[in-house]
């Protein structure tokens, strides 16, 4: 917040090791923190992190209807969901904005450029994940054909 010239005197930080003074207009509080605590009694504009997660988590759930008329922005770095079609942005937000990709960012000298390691042949196209199957119940690449794969290699 010193970054963008807030002034600290109105920013409150709610976190074990900080003192807490929900008088100030302007409370930080991480998701995991708001579970444990009581609830800010008003917020008209709430910050998300990590709303790629955060937003299907029970504590969201809770200020999303304490306070609906609070404008919501989430921010990520990974604008998916594993879980579609049953939880997606939509639930949650009007409007996605999509930012630079990682192409983008490494151009721009943000990222890094990267290596990859890997075995060369393996075509993990050929891999059923529930992403490319909605009917599968695993989270994980199906490890029978993975193995088939990696070993013919």
């Amino acid at each position: 917040m010193t970054k963008v010239q807030i002034d600290q005197e109105q920013v409150g930080i709610i976190k074990v090791g900080y003192q807490e003074n929900r008088e100030r207009p302007l409370q930080i509080v991480g998701i995991q923190t708001q579970a444990r605590r009581d609830l800010l009694n008003y917020a008209d504009l709430i910050l998300i992190d990590e709303c790629h997660t955060t937003c299907w988590f029970d504590t969201y759930k809770t200020l999303d209807e304490t306070f609906p008329n609070a404008i919501k922005i989430g921010f990520t770095a990974s604008p998916w969901r594993r879980k579609f079609p049953t939880e997606y942005f939509g639930q949650w937000f009007e409007k996605l904005v999509k930012g630079p990709d990682i192409q983008e960012l490494i151009d721009q000298g943000y990222l890094s450029d990267f290596r990859n390691y890997g075995y060369d042949g393996v075509d993990i196209a050929r891999l059923e994940s529930e992403c490319s199957n909605p009917n599968r119940t695993s989270d994980n690449f199906d490890e029978v054909r993975q193995q088939q794969l990696y070993r013919a290699c």
